[in-house]
């Protein structure tokens, strides 16, 4: 059988780690905006929790969570499918671009997908993105809904 994105009926999930902060700005609907001067241009997320559980920001100083983010399939399709380029080589274009670093390669469905910021993609996903849940930074534990006003993880 083959396998396809995460998804329930109609629904699409995308997985992100990041800093209490930048959480905190997804739940008040500012995601996707670069924050800081200096920072990467592009966010990514996966649709592996495995991998984005290993994975470790290694600039943060803050307690870090993983979001699971939820979309409606159709902004899905507008956004991610046929509009992806491999980011092997892809320095200076505009698009969405894809990996596999990390990811078990018989999974060959799993992605790595990053998102430039000041991409029209990223206002999409702004405005259609929501958080489903809030898991611990190993991506193991399912945390409370109020776990980004309550303090570090």
């Amino acid at each position: 059988m083959q396998k396809i994105v995460p998804m329930l009926p109609g629904k699409v999930f995308l997985y992100r780690k990041m800093a209490l902060s930048e959480a905190r700005l997804w739940e008040q609907g500012k995601g996707l905006l670069k924050h800081k001067s200096g920072a990467n241009n592009a966010a990514y997320f996966s649709y592996d929790l495995d991998k984005v559980g290993k994975f470790h920001n290694k600039n943060s100083i803050e307690p870090e969570v993983i979001l699971r983010l939820a979309m409606d399939e159709s902004l899905w399709l507008k956004v991610f499918n046929g509009n992806q380029i491999p980011q092997h080589g892809s320095k200076g274009s505009s698009k969405v671009k894809y990996n596999y670093e990390g990811l078990d390669p018989r999974e060959y469905w799993l992605k790595n997908i990053g998102v430039l910021y000041d991409q029209p993609e990223a206002t999409w996903l702004r405005e259609g993105m929501h958080i489903d849940s809030i898991l611990s930074a190993d991506g193991k534990k399912t945390l409370p809904p109020d776990a980004l006003t309550a303090g570090s993880h």
